[in-house]
């Protein structure tokens, strides 16, 4: 049992909220984490959703790595990192590592990936 300044992290928890409520917030918090992704269960990697994207596109694999400002080059990155994040549930530092980008920026495209998926871009 971890300790938190002298007490049992357990018995800290329980100062908080009602012990019941508190036993099961953490059950299911540790039931999802031990939950498999959907990309480690299919067996999907970055590079196949890229593939399928750029097919959408007609692009290559380098250009998706290339910025873009409003183009299909831009569009193409907001939807791999959208399906990545949303669909197969990739975490966004994997897709920014990837991309060669910051993870706020990857979430700007994941945000930005669902308008266009749904065709409500501004």
């Amino acid at each position: 049992m971890e300790y938190l300044f002298g007490t049992s992290l357990a018995h800290a928890y329980y100062k908080i909220g009602n012990r019941e409520f508190v036993q099961k917030a953490i059950s299911a918090d540790m039931q999802r984490r031990a939950r498999l992704k959907e990309y480690a269960i299919m067996g999907v990697t970055l590079d196949t959703i890229v593939t399928e994207v750029i097919k959408l596109y007609n692009l290559s694999k380098k250009k998706i790595k290339i910025r873009g400002r409003n183009n299909t080059q831009s569009d193409t990155r907001k939807e791999f990192a959208f399906a990545a994040n949303r669909q197969y549930q990739f975490p966004a530092c994997e897709i920014a590592g990837y991309l060669d980008i910051s993870s706020q920026s990857v979430s700007n495209l994941i945000r930005e990936g669902e308008r266009v998926m749904i065709g409500t871009e501004s």
